[in-house]
């Protein structure tokens, strides 16, 4: 999870719910001093994972929002990115989420076309 200043992130929690494992993270906060970033949640670090054109990717994740509001919040979205040798974002397929409580299973696929690509990152942004 990267930082964005003025947000803070807290973890709430661990559990399992229908045989599948959780963490609950608890964002507040007012994006603050002109940032634009965004929050990003990744299970890698951005060129952990080795990829290359022709090559298809497919990324899924359970998500729930368990409290609070997403009032004036962006939509969010799952996406896999293709990173090239610097860290850069080249291609990306994204799929959007659903802001409710039902614990739903969401999933992306792309199949890579850029040279450049080196590396996928699969995250929630």
């Amino acid at each position: 999870v990267n930082a964005v200043t003025g947000v803070t992130r807290e973890v709430i929690g661990f559990g399992t719910i229908n045989g599948l494992r959780y963490i609950d993270i608890r964002f507040y906060g007012t994006r603050t001093g002109g940032s634009t970033s965004t929050i990003n949640i990744a299970a890698e670090p951005t060129m952990q994972i080795a990829a290359q054109a022709g090559q298809t990717w497919t990324s899924s994740m359970y998500v729930s929002v368990v409290g609070g509001s997403l009032t004036n919040i962006s939509p969010l979205t799952l996406t896999i990115s293709g990173r090239n040798s610097d860290g850069s974002g080249v291609e990306s397929a994204t799929t959007p989420i659903l802001q409710g409580s039902t614990l739903t299973r969401y999933s992306t696929t792309i199949t890579f076309s850029n040279s450049a690509v080196t590396a996928a990152l699969a995250c929630l942004i």
